[in-house]
């Protein structure tokens, strides 16, 4: 089966991705992560804030300092071990780009899971 992840490029969605990505390895995993908060223009500070602590400080400080250790939650770099192709930022799936990207994967399932 042909399934494509669709998931925000933060703390929850790395948890997320570390529970389902192991148990759907017998099948094709495409996963798309977007790490835009808001709109293209530029963010108020509390968003720029919360950009940092979400993203940023997990994914570029914290991540790449901790040893590899059994039972720890891998990067999003780590999790590329468990799907098809390289795990991609995907900004604007509702691109004329972003939809061609999608759709090539052909998916018979999407996931999609995101924090409000």
């Amino acid at each position: 089966m042909k399934i494509t992840v669709l998931a925000n490029r933060d703390i929850a969605s790395n948890f997320a991705l570390n529970l389902l990505l192991k148990a759907l390895s017998k099948h094709q995993v495409s996963v798309f992560l977007s790490s835009q908060v808001g709109q293209a223009k530029p963010l108020p500070s509390g968003l720029q804030q919360l950009k940092f602590a979400e993203q940023q400080l997990f994914n570029n400080i914290i991540s790449p300092a901790l040893t590899h250790q059994q039972g720890r939650r891998l990067t999003f770099a780590e999790l590329n071990a468990y799907t098809q192709d390289p795990i991609t930022e995907l900004n604007d799936i509702n691109s004329a780009q972003g939809l061609a990207i999608f759709k090539a994967t052909q998916p018979d399932l999407v996931l999609t899971f995101a924090m409000a």
